[in-house]
């Protein structure tokens, strides 16, 4: 994948060309489940509780010490395999193994069954500075895709709390886009649970894939935005002063 190519960044670098969208080293940060909770952690945020398992009886302790059910993933790479209880661990660590090779440890998660998820947009420029733009949420998926996604988010615009709720998310957002150092847009992608927790799951450089939504709810052009950050310049005003005003929402057939 080129969008993910940190040795072609690297090789640009070098002749004094922008790879836009995309910082190597953030990039190799957010890859890494290991290395990208580490920044959620210096950014005084929470990510959800896991532990490292080598084999499957240290996978049956975490799960007894997190509680079941858990997620199994791998340290680079998307997907998981899902375990209810312990019963079902030894099928569901051997398939994981199968699924993210033999090598290594892998992830053991607690599972979020009814949490939403949520992105929020940022805006850094190359004199750090950095603003959050607005959220969307991707809750609804299969296979790994999103499926529906819209902005601004309902699970926050239905609550009383929802514009708290949203300052609170834009804050751990900052934070975290801070420490990643990149320039350019970057998503920063939180669960909200049912009792109200807020985890930090991970993090995405560059335009959206489906960047129209957010587009049709602030008024932006983000493709534009991209390419004048990239290119050296301030934030400008209009994301500076930014009040969105619109919803949009985009499906995935």
């Amino acid at each position: 994948d080129v969008a993910e190519d940190t040795a072609l960044a690297r090789a640009l670098e070098a002749e004094g060309l922008t790879y836009v969208g995309l910082d190597p080293d953030a990039l190799e940060t957010v890859r890494s489940r290991s290395a990208f909770r580490a920044c959620v952690e210096r950014a005084c945020a929470q990510s959800v509780p896991s532990e490292l398992a080598n084999d499957e009886n240290e996978a049956n302790s975490i799960g007894y010490r997190l509680n079941y059910p858990m997620a199994i993933r791998p340290d680079v790479g998307q997907g998981h395999v899902l375990v209810e209880d312990e019963d079902e661990l030894s099928e569901a660590w051997s398939k994981a193994r199968g699924l993210f090779g033999d090598e290594g440890p892998l992830h053991v998660e607690r599972w979020l069954p009814r949490a939403r998820t949520i992105e929020v947009l940022i805006a850094a420029d190359s004199e750090g500075a950095v603003e959050p733009i607005t959220e969307c949420e991707t809750t609804l998926r299969h296979g790994g895709f999103v499926l529906l996604e819209e902005s601004p988010s309902p699970a926050l615009t239905f609550r009383i709390d929802g514009e708290s709720i949203r300052e609170m998310m834009f804050d751990i957002a900052i934070r975290v886009a801070k420490e990643l150092g990149s320039v350019g847009l970057i998503r920063v992608e939180m669960v909200f649970t049912e009792d109200g927790t807020l985890y930090t799951t991970g993090a995405q450089l560059g335009l959206p894939s489906l960047y129209s939504v957010l587009e049709r709810a602030t008024g932006l052009d983000l493709v534009n935005l991209q390419l004048q950050l990239a290119s050296g310049e301030p934030l400008p005003e209009d994301v500076l002063v930014l009040q969105p005003s619109g919803h949009a929402i985009g499906a995935r057939v």
